[in-house]
């Protein structure tokens, strides 16, 4: 029979054995996956309370992220399609003769159809997208901003007839092509109710890359192209006629000045970007240091003591079967 001392050693022994395998399982467990622990509580106190600030501050910081790649990926779009605008308008407004005026034919012809190529040139890249969502369209990403380019054309010829029948003079025509907007300029019904377009970028930092496709700028740059697209040369009035046209390439370089104060806008939000992102990549550096300390374990260390922890528990067995070894008295 097993004496009460021999009992209690065995308790003992049991208990220990336990304990040994328990932290056996833990280091293994830690060599397996590099963690100190699977769950935050099991950091303990101090751990657990700044395991859980890094990880939340790091979960900012990659929706922070996300913002900046998905605002980059939507301004980029936003500088080509603006460039390209305020050099298919140059190249345009270039070719035009210099202001003037005379009694002949500047060559409408020609320029009718360089003018109607630049517009609709211009009317698709604004309608451009990013991942599914119009840029030019602000808050109403869903929906092309102008979805019937042809429009304008349509309302700017009506216009230009009363110039031809005399019943409107060069300057009134111009002020009522200037007026054409909404779905008569081919601008989509929803466009007018659209709002601007934000992201939150850093803690205290929010960025405003709106650019509308019936902006200002835009629409005049569109507005003196159809101009030239749809205009004829009138003997008749040749005087109002020239109002027209010079009036209408004034037009075309207004808007494009215009446009491209749009890019520059365009490229101080690219420039935040980047600043924002640079400096969120040290910092997730700087937390996920802080993290590791916190969380990771070293595992030559983790192994040592795995390998001293094995040869306890060989000869904590080694006890434990001399205890239960029946002798020639029992």
């Amino acid at each position: 029979m097993v004496s009460v001392s021999d009992l209690a050693q065995l308790n003992y022994m049991n208990t220990m054995l336990k304990s040994q395998r328990s932290q056996l399982d833990v280091l293994t467990d830690q060599i397996s996956s590099g963690e100190k622990a699977t769950l935050y509580s099991d950091l303990g106190g101090a751990g657990t309370i700044t395991s859980i600030s890094l990880n939340s501050a790091l979960s900012q910081l990659d929706t922070f992220g996300n913002n900046i790649s998905l605002v980059q990926g939507r301004t980029s779009v936003q500088d080509n399609v603006l460039n390209s605008i305020v050099s298919a308008a140059q190249q345009v407004s270039s070719d035009l003769l210099v202001p003037t005026q005379s009694d002949t034919d500047p060559g409408m012809a020609n320029f009718n159809v360089e003018a109607q190529n630049a517009l609709n040139e211009i009317q698709a890249a604004l309608n451009s997208q990013y991942n599914g969502t119009y840029v030019f369209s602000g808050t109403d990403s869903a929906n092309p901003p102008i979805p019937n380019g042809s429009n304008l054309g349509t309302s700017v010829s009506s216009v230009l007839a009363n110039l031809y029948s005399g019943a409107m003079s060069g300057s009134t025509v111009l002020t009522n092509v200037a007026a054409i907007s909404g779905t008569s300029a081919g601008y989509s019904t929803t466009l007018a109710g659209a709002g601007p377009v934000t992201a939150q970028i850093d803690t205290n930092q929010t960025v405003n890359y709106t650019v509308m496709a019936n902006d200002p700028a835009l629409q005049q740059v569109m507005q003196g192209l159809s101009i030239i697209a749809n205009l004829q040369y009138d003997p008749a009035h040749p005087s109002d006629f020239w109002t027209v046209y010079n009036g209408a390439k004034a037009m075309i370089d207004q808007g494009t000045k215009g446009t491209t104060t749009l890019d520059a806008k365009v490229g101080l939000v690219q420039a935040e970007l980047t600043t924002a992102s640079t400096n969120q990549q040290t910092t997730q550096t700087t937390l996920k240091t802080q993290l590791g300390d916190v969380q990771d374990v070293d595992v030559a260390q983790a192994t040592t003591q795995l390998q001293f922890l094995q040869t306890q528990l060989q000869a904590s067995y080694k006890v434990v079967s001399m205890v239960n070894k029946p002798s020639l008295i029992n």
